[in-house]
């Protein structure tokens, strides 16, 4: 008798806490941010242009306007060469002259603002460009 009572017990609870419509809600909300991020809004817009900038020690050395087509570029850093590559909307550092590769972990670049930065061979990808996101926090 006091299992059929726990087990009443916790079917009104599930009734009292799921209602039919809830199901329809939460569809709706998880519709909407699917929306919202893939949206336009939330990519560069379109058809602004963006560049890759190459900087040693503070100077700009290249300019490469993205897309480019696969490529790999090297730069004489302060330390060495600094070896990127470049290909569609990214690049990302492959090689360096730096002593702990940081720069070579820091992944691809591709919207505007984000960089690569190579602090001991003072050498800077940066992606510039109209649109895309104001700040990139990882």
């Amino acid at each position: 008798m006091r299992e059929e009572a726990k087990q009443k017990r916790r079917e009104s609870l599930l009734d009292r806490a799921f209602k039919p419509g809830d199901a329809l809600l939460v569809a709706g909300v998880l519709a909407l941010a699917a929306a919202l991020i893939l949206s336009p809004w939330s990519r560069t817009a379109q058809g602004a242009a963006t560049v890759l900038v190459v900087e040693v020690n503070g100077s700009e050395v290249m300019r490469i306007p993205l897309p480019a087509e696969p490529a790999d570029h090297q730069v004489d850093g302060f330390r060495g060469v600094s070896r990127f590559h470049v290909q569609g909307e990214e690049a990302w550092m492959i090689d360096s002259a730096c002593p702990d590769k940081l720069c070579v972990g820091m992944g691809r670049v591709r919207e505007p603002g984000q960089a690569v930065v190579c602090l001991p061979n003072r050498v800077t990808l940066r992606v510039e460009g109209n649109g895309g996101t104001d700040a990139v926090q990882r």
